[in-house]
């Protein structure tokens, strides 16, 4: 859901323009690359039927090894980035 601003997002038919209000629905294993035109505030919702944090994050956050910060945007240590 675009809340606020102006987005350029890739689709399974090509890059489309959206100006807030607006909503882009996903199916389940899309991957989407947004681009922010200007102040832009977003909001995305996962169905699930957990409801422990840690289990929310395993299941909803992939790491990247290469990100300074892990789920639940933490601070990684140096010992753990490459």
């Amino acid at each position: 859901m675009l809340i606020k601003g102006r987005i350029r997002v890739t689709t399974d038919d090509g890059i489309r323009e959206l100006v807030a209000p607006a909503v882009l629905v996903c199916r389940p294993g899309t991957k989407r690359a947004v681009f922010s035109l200007e102040d832009s505030v977003t909001v995305t919702v996962h169905r699930t039927d957990k409801t422990d944090i840690a289990e929310l994050e395993a299941e909803l956050c992939e790491d990247d090894p290469t990100s300074a910060y892990g789920p639940g945007n933490v601070l990684k240590s140096l010992e753990q980035i490459p």
